[in-house]
């Protein structure tokens, strides 16, 4: 188990009809995936920033956190901080998916037209299956961050 596969649950969990609006979604739903044992906080590479806190805000010693089940730990946090680490984990998959589009990109030397740049784009984001990566987002951020040749544009 991974980020991707927590997504994944989120995202299944939220197209429930009694899920639609909820709050915390992130939050509510890493509680459930906890609780129902699906994954443990290591799993998805947060326990570490999980104890931190628990030992900051309740001054517990170390050996104490780090001892507490998983179960223990959902139910210390509350559900807006629970939500937080699943928003950064989501952001996570999130620039992992835009950094594999990225890659690709950077096979191509240079694009004819604009058109063929942002198509180019597009079937790279769709074949991501990620439903909050943006074509137009992504694009934006590639030419920030790397070099874009185009050829039409280079002519005039």
């Amino acid at each position: 188990m991974d980020g991707r596969d927590y997504i994944e649950f989120v995202d299944t969990r939220m197209s429930r009809k009694e899920n639609v609006g909820r709050s915390f979604t992130y939050g509510a739903a890493m509680y459930d995936w906890i609780k129902e044992s699906r994954f443990d906080f290591d799993d998805l590479g947060i326990r570490s920033e999980i104890n931190d806190s628990i030992e900051s805000e309740s001054w517990a010693s170390r050996d104490w956190v780090e001892n507490l089940s998983d179960d223990a730990v959902a139910e210390i946090l509350d559900i807006s901080e629970l939500d937080e680490y699943g928003r950064y984990i989501q952001d996570q998959v999130n620039d992992e998916d835009i950094e594999d589009v990225f890659d690709d990109l950077d096979l191509i030397v240079s694009f004819k037209t604009r058109d063929e740049f942002e198509e180019k784009v597009q079937k790279l984001v769709d074949d991501k299956c990620n439903p909050d990566l943006n074509r137009r987002t992504v694009a934006e951020r590639y030419e920030d961050e790397h070099y874009l040749s185009i050829e039409e544009e280079e002519d005039e």
